[in-house]
């Protein structure tokens, strides 16, 4: 501003015009920064917020516990983890009251083939043998345990 005093009256129009000039120059860019920043933080927010779905992709496929006030329930298990088990036996299973990794461990494998019998021929040819140890594993979070052994049993195929 004290340039513009000094100026005399004919520089001082296009000393003003350079000043906006200058203003106008200076506020795109600082624009043109902050746009550049966000996309980053943006991006970064994304990313995070994908990786939380998968951590809680993760959770629900583990046997998790959900406490309510009126008790604990738990949530189904996805008992196709354990090999033998595809989703329909894991319908037929969960229609018997089996929802949980810690219920089929405490179910003896005969009951189970009893269950695969009564539902006909296409579940009668499954052996549930090992279905109650694979499913204490897991229960127990023993997951590098359990693909252990699930490999060797895939080996006799």
């Amino acid at each position: 501003m004290l340039t513009i005093i000094l100026l005399d009256a004919q520089h001082k129009p296009t000393a003003i015009i350079e000043i906006l000039i200058l203003l106008s120059l200076a506020t795109i860019i600082g624009w043109w920064i902050s746009r550049l920043v966000l996309a980053a933080k943006i991006k970064d927010l994304q990313l995070q917020i994908i990786g939380r779905k998968n951590d809680l992709d993760d959770c629900r496929k583990s046997s998790v516990a959900v406490n309510t006030f009126a008790g604990a329930t738990t949530m189904p298990d996805d008992l196709t983890i354990v090999e033998g088990i595809g989703p329909k036996i894991n319908g037929l299973l969960q229609s018997k009251g089996i929802n949980t990794f810690g219920q089929l461990a405490n179910t003896n494998p005969d009951t189970i083939k009893e269950m695969l019998n009564e539902a006909g021929a296409n579940y009668r040819i499954h052996d549930p043998g090992t279905w109650p140890a694979q499913a204490l594993l897991a229960a127990n979070g023993k997951w590098d345990e359990l693909r252990a052994w699930q490999e060797e049993l895939n080996k006799g195929k």
